[in-house]
């Protein structure tokens, strides 16, 4: 019981800690943030974006964090500098496609026409990127993971 309440106190550090970067550093100190864009274009929504943005960020560090180790156990350890980023867009752009490809044979067409320019701009982030190469070189575990992604994915709202 004492590992689970220290895994959620864990969780919630990291959530509240990943809130101020993603808030402070991402969004306003480099001015990457896309938000800025979004105010200005009908298409998307701003509860679509960050719920969007939420969900690839929280699923793309979990694959990441589940993949880099295999590579940097392998061959090609010497060469995980230059294949981790490559490893983070293949992992945005394989989650990108299948959540399209599932939400365009299961919702409305007219609902799915509302939320697709959110997801597009979602899927492929500086938030998703950035946080992801925070919490591999920072050798979080996975609770703390899932919490930074989660924490900057609010922080980016």
């Amino acid at each position: 019981m004492n590992q689970v309440l220290n895994s959620i106190l864990t969780f919630f550090a990291y959530s509240v800690l990943a809130i101020g970067a993603q808030n402070v550093i991402f969004t306003r100190g480099l001015g990457l943030s896309s938000g800025l864009r979004m105010i200005n274009d009908p298409r998307k929504d701003t509860l679509y974006f960050c719920g969007a943005l939420t969900f690839f960020q929280i699923v793309n560090s979990m694959l990441v964090y589940f993949i880099s180790p295999v590579i940097n156990r392998s061959f090609l350890s010497e060469y995980s500098r230059f294949i981790t980023p490559v490893l983070i867009v293949v992992c945005c752009a394989l989650s990108y496609m299948i959540v399209v490809f599932g939400l365009s044979m299961t919702i409305k067409k007219s609902t799915f026409r509302k939320i697709i320019h959110s997801l597009t701009g979602a899927s492929i982030n500086s938030a998703i990127v950035g946080t992801i190469i925070l919490t591999l070189s920072s050798g979080f575990d996975l609770i703390e993971t899932i919490g930074f992604a989660f924490g900057s994915s609010i922080g980016y709202f």
